[in-house]
């Protein structure tokens, strides 16, 4: 954690503490801007953080190696990153006044906007190996569906060839199921007739008996 002098009237890295001065209010209004912004816009921090530099860069001011080294780095975050960072409302007080806390400020914020860039890279490569993963997903699934294709294809072929081999043989047995129903009826109308005729049969021969005692009766009954 960078430490700093609060106490401290002068700093020996702000060569022209006048010319300073005369350009604070500028970098003050860029960096209340970035902190009111920063969370609105992702390519906002590199825009601003841009015409920051540019702001030192025309003054001639000069930046400790330490912030510049932390501007420089392209940190790669850790699991156990947080995006809470340094609170720096205690150094935004009075810091107009007071070139130590506005150098604070600046270093944080460097220090803040490349733990965003190293978040932004960490959901990069998360996103992409959710893609990497999803791809390989989606892969497989047509893999498992042409597989479940090639399966029902050759079921089917299975089932036609069978029923092809089998159609000759469905349809003898089917004329002969036909034949043996036909026969079966046949046989029974023909039951039905010859039991009709013996009913027949045997009535006549009942009635030509009760003929036949009929003279006899009436003989017995004149005597």
């Amino acid at each position: 954690m960078c430490a700093a002098n609060l106490e401290t009237t002068s700093l020996d890295y702000v060569h022209d503490y006048t010319q300073f001065q005369k350009h604070d209010q500028e970098i003050r209004n860029l960096i209340k801007l970035e902190l009111e912004e920063m969370s609105k816009d992702k390519d906002y921090n590199v825009q601003h953080q841009t015409r920051l530099d540019e702001v030192f860069d025309q003054q001639n001011l000069y930046v400790s190696p330490f912030s510049r080294d932390i501007a420089s780095r392209n940190v790669e975050v850790s699991e156990s990153f947080t995006l809470g960072g340094v609170d720096l409302g205690r150094y935004q007080e009075d810091s107009e006044r007071d070139p130590v806390r506005l150098q604070v400020i600046i270093t944080y914020h460097q220090m803040h906007q490349n733990s965003l860039r190293a978040l932004d890279q960490q959901l990069s490569h998360a996103s992409q190996e959710i893609l990497r993963t999803a791809a390989g997903t989606v892969e497989s699934s047509e893999q498992s569906l042409q597989s479940v294709n090639a399966q029902i294809e050759e079921v089917n072929k299975e089932r036609y060839e069978l029923q092809t081999r089998f159609k000759s043989t469905h349809e003898y047995l089917q004329a002969q199921w036909e034949k043996s129903i036909k026969n079966v009826v046949d046989m029974g109308v023909e039951s039905s007739r010859l039991e009709f005729e013996q009913m027949h049969l045997e009535y006549m021969e009942l009635a030509d008996g009760v003929d036949s005692t009929e003279p006899e009766l009436k003989k017995q009954r004149v005597a």
